[in-house]
């Protein structure tokens, strides 16, 4: 809630890459927070050149997903430090691909539609079991893999016998879901498709020939669809992100390709502030650094004896600014109203 958002630059050192690319908690650091009003390129190149500050070192590599702010000042960055190259998230690029292929679709959005109508008519009913995944409002690539296995599985459900064991009235409710008994395998190819090259850059990262080990995991999806252009025109799509992102990696080098770590320390962090979630950013950002790293009772006490209540109130002060709960009380609060008390005498009374 509010215009004002959180830049967050995490480290993960090179050793911990080599051994997992899809690196935990307690291998990244926070190297930079800072709550922001507005952060064009060159304020984003303002907080990398903080990082190179904790580091003492530029990075190897500075992984983002494809935001116009994000490309513009990790560029400004890299021109400044010819050893960083700059790379994307697997996850954001794949997502827009399958968006672009979706949107278009004219069965897939008739059953976006049609599994909205079936959530209204079942939810309160006696198969609300059976109810699809809720959507989202900004479309995400798994979202659109939820609602596929949810209809594959509604088919499947609807060839076994336990079919039988619903009334008519039930299922008369699930029935529309035939009609796409022919379209939803084609969408469970595509599935498998992004699967497939997410798995690669999660398990091996980036690297020179990534696209061509994509292309020998999915040859079974090839023989099967191999005279369907549009899937192999989707195919050749997800082979041109990994190819393009691959070339830009030293030979024999393998780098992190997924942003996803960043995405789970948010939402870890949505879910501590619970309500306060909606109700603008507040001092909770300052929780972001102790979610990530390996912490014990030492790195605590060394932190307590350190920082001053003092030193938190001065950051606040300058880095929060007046808070969305603030200026809601202050414009919302009720006006003064002078109380006029009489002397009464005891008798009075």
């Amino acid at each position: 809630m509010g215009a004002q958002k959180c830049v967050v630059i995490l480290g993960i050192k090179c050793t911990d890459i080599c051994q997992d690319f899809c690196p935990s908690f307690d291998e990244a650091e926070v190297l930079v927070v800072k709550p922001l009003y507005n952060s064009p390129g060159e304020v984003i190149n303002e907080l990398l050149e903080e990082a190179v500050e904790v580091t003492k070192e530029s990075p190897k590599a500075i992984i983002s997903d494809q935001g116009s702010e994000n490309k513009k000042g990790v560029g400004i960055f890299v021109k400044k430090h010819s050893e960083t190259t700059h790379v994307f998230d697997v996850s954001h690029k794949i997502n827009i691909c399958l968006k672009e292929e979706l949107s278009q679709d004219s069965v897939w959005l008739a059953f976006k539609e049609a599994v909205v109508a079936s959530l209204q008519h079942l939810k309160l009913s006696s198969i609300s079991y059976l109810v699809p995944p809720r959507q989202r409002n900004k479309d995400r690539m798994h979202s659109a893999f939820y609602l596929i296995d949810w209809g594959i599985r509604l088919l499947q459900f609807f060839d076994s016998e336990k079919i039988n064991d619903l009334t008519a009235a039930d299922r008369a409710k699930l029935e529309w879901i035939k009609q796409y008994q022919f379209s939803l395998p084609n969408y469970q190819y595509y599935k498998e498709l992004c699967e497939s090259a997410l798995d690669l850059v999660h398990e091996k990262g980036y690297f020179l020939n990534a696209s061509q080990e994509f292309c020998k995991r999915v040859e079974y999806l090839s023989v099967a669809k191999k005279k369907d252009y549009r899937f192999i025109n989707f195919k050749n799509k997800i082979k041109a992100i990994l190819q393009k992102e691959g070339e830009k990696i030293p030979y024999g080098a393998h780098y992190l390709g997924s942003s996803e770590i960043l995405e789970s320390l948010f939402g870890k962090f949505k879910y501590i502030e619970d309500n306060q979630a909606s109700s603008g950013l507040s001092s909770l950002v300052l929780s972001i650094p102790a979610l990530v790293g390996k912490l014990d009772e030492s790195i605590v006490q060394g932190a307590l004896e350190t920082i001053s209540c003092f030193d938190i109130d001065t950051w606040i002060d300058g880095n929060m600014g007046t808070t969305f709960l603030s200026k809601r009380r202050q414009a919302l609060s009720r006006p003064f109203e002078e109380k006029h008390t009489t002397n009464l005498e005891l008798c009075d009374l």
